[in-house]
């Protein structure tokens, strides 16, 4: 104890005093302990709240993934829905000769995806099966004069053979 005049008790209690110091040593050992462990719990605590940050951060990214990738289907449908018609490819393809059939069929791919750009994939299909109709004929006419050839051909092969 102190007195008024800021001296310290002269009377100290030896006794009294071990007891302190072994149960200071007590005390210290488990306020370490205690230590420890709050320490161990901040820690958690901080390697917590970073996974919810970095969570967070991953659940953004899939989202921004996952409309990206929507988008990427749409386009791809979209692609997939605005293409020729295949009956109509087919019939070109079939009745045109095979050296301009390729030309052909890729000039009507260009006029057709220029259309679907400018009136749309329903009108663009019309037009194209417009195209198609309006060259039919020609390659039809062709394809006929061709095969009355070849028929010409074997016939006259067969009377000069005889069967």
């Amino acid at each position: 104890m102190t007195d008024k005049n800021g001296d310290d008790d002269k009377n100290i209690d030896l006794p009294n005093l071990r007891s302190k110091f072994v149960n200071l040593g007590f005390v210290t050992a488990y306020e370490l302990k205690v230590s420890k462990v709050a320490l161990e719990t901040l820690f958690v605590q901080r390697e917590i709240e970073s996974a919810r940050k970095e969570y967070v951060k991953l659940r953004a990214t899939i989202k921004e993934a996952e409309e990206k990738l929507e988008k990427a289907a749409e386009q791809i449908a979209a692609e997939r829905s605005s293409s020729p018609p295949r009956l109509a490819k087919f019939m070109v393809a079939l009745l045109a000769p095979e050296s301009s059939a390729q030309a052909q069929l890729g000039d009507y791919e260009e006029m057709f995806a220029k259309n679907v750009a400018r009136i749309g994939v329903k009108k663009a299909r019309q037009y194209y099966w417009l195209q198609v109709s309006a060259s039919l004929r020609p390659l039809a006419w062709a394809w006929i004069k061709r095969m009355s050839f070849v028929t010409l051909v074997v016939d006259y092969v067969r009377s000069k053979l005889g069967l």
